[in-house]
């Protein structure tokens, strides 16, 4: 039986790609899911839309005899697995091979760029220029460029103008001659700054503004996208943007690429770029749900004139789950991912302001490691600067770790936490 991460086809597609693969054949659904009948590396298997994994009771078989596979439909996979443009780009790659062996290393092609369906790329190239293309191959007037400018080129709005055509909708938006979104934008005499995917990121800014400056830098005001992270730091597999009527879900890397795969808001229970398990039926998580919930609710207020009404904020974590604290009737108490209490670390909320609450939830860390934890907390939930183990005195971070072990009895720990040469690394 054929094994796979659980993770879904756009982001399996990518890791591949970026191992060095040069010949992945999965096909995905336009969504980022896996296509029900998979062949690669002269293999093929009726696969899992989710994991890709071969459907149980089912058999893999040599790609020549992939027409024998239960899933095969003559109608829709046709006489041939690769398709139209893959069939030319690896063409491509095969000829290439071939001069190389034979010790020809100067020729070159126009690389094909095709999608992860099997369909054409967003642009095509001839002569000295590149032309935006729809996934059929024919190119989407009158959006080109020089090859020169060619790693400028997105063409993610002449792309979405398309769409949005389709769709039976009109983009307002305005698009540049190379196919990328204009970064800023012009509606009712309101000048806005948009990213390459066309998301709104700062609005009323004056004419002449360097919208570079709110799409790659740190600027806290964004009105636009906060990107969901895993634990561990990578950009999360799907990421939606705008609103559930409006917005769409985009498949991305792990390191915030934005990859093949994509559906509107409204469907984002359909789409799987990593893993249905671990997305659950909604893309907002149960925290965010609540936090997002407060401000629809204050937002409605405003609206009708009530702007004497407040709440306690709902603090989540990057990836969805519940923050590190929640305030409860002018006291704050440490919280794990879950949303239940840690404990008895609690703090009157004046003093919201010095809560980490680090060391409570390493307690729950460790102990679900089965690790003993032997460092103190103090009443708050931070770290004791000051610790003691067995008489030996050290000193400890904010999170929890050791600064120095030249501490004397009553000695102020802040002077090595905050000159430490832990703090000097770069």
């Amino acid at each position: 039986m054929l094994l796979f991460c659980l993770v879904a086809c756009s982001r399996r597609r990518a890791q591949l790609e970026a191992e060095g693969r040069f010949d992945v054949t999965l096909h995905c659904t336009q969504n980022g899911n896996y296509e029900e009948l998979q062949c690669d590396q002269d293999v093929c298997w009726c696969a899992d839309a989710q994991t890709g994994s071969q459907k149980p009771g089912t058999r893999a078989v040599p790609a020549e005899s992939w027409n024998l596979l239960p899933c095969y439909n003559g109608t829709l996979h046709g006489v041939q697995y690769l398709r139209r443009c893959e069939s030319v780009a690896f063409s491509q790659i095969l000829q290439r091979k071939q001069f190389i062996i034979r010790g020809h290393t100067g020729v070159t092609f126009a690389d094909t760029l095709c999608e992860y369906d099997g369909g054409h790329g967003r642009y095509i190239i001839e002569g000295q220029e590149a032309a935006c293309t729809w996934s059929d191959g024919t190119k989407i007037d009158p959006y080109k460029t020089s090859l020169q400018a060619l790693a400028a080129m997105n063409c993610n709005c002449a792309r979405d103008l398309k769409l949005f055509m389709l769709a039976g909708r009109k983009m307002e938006l305005a698009c540049e001659g190379n196919g990328n979104y204009v970064p800023l934008q012009s509606r009712n005499g309101q000048l806005f700054c948009v990213d390459p995917d066309g998301f709104v990121v700062a609005e009323n800014v004056p004419a002449q503004t360097n919208c570079e400056q709110f799409i790659f830098g740190a600027n806290r005001d964004l009105v636009g996208w906060i990107p969901k992270c895993n634990l561990d730091g990578t950009y999360a597999a799907k990421q939606c943007r705008g609103d559930r009527l409006s917005g769409r879900c985009f498949c991305y890397s792990e390191d915030g690429k934005r990859i093949f795969g994509w559906d509107w808001y409204r469907n984002t229970e359909r789409m799987t770029c990593d893993n249905s398990t671990l997305h659950g039926e909604s893309y907002l998580r149960q925290c965010e749900s609540a936090a997002h919930a407060q401000k629809m609710i204050l937002k409605k207020f405003y609206t009708r004139g009530t702007v004497g009404v407040t709440f306690n904020e709902i603090p989540c974590d990057y990836d969805g789950a519940y923050g590190r604290y929640k305030v409860e009737n002018g006291v704050v108490f440490c919280t794990w991912r879950d949303g239940k209490k840690i404990g008895s670390f609690q703090i009157r909320s004046s003093m919201l302001s010095s809560v980490n609450c680090y060391c409570a939830r390493d307690t729950i860390i460790y102990r679900e490691a089965g690790i003993p934890f032997t460092l103190a907390c103090g009443g708050n939930g931070n770290y004791e600067y000051s610790q003691d183990q067995n008489g030996q005195l050290f000193c400890v971070d904010s999170d929890g770790f050791v600064v120095t072990t030249e501490v004397a009895p009553n000695e102020s720990c802040d002077k090595f936490i905050y000159n430490s040469a832990f703090y000097d690394e770069d």
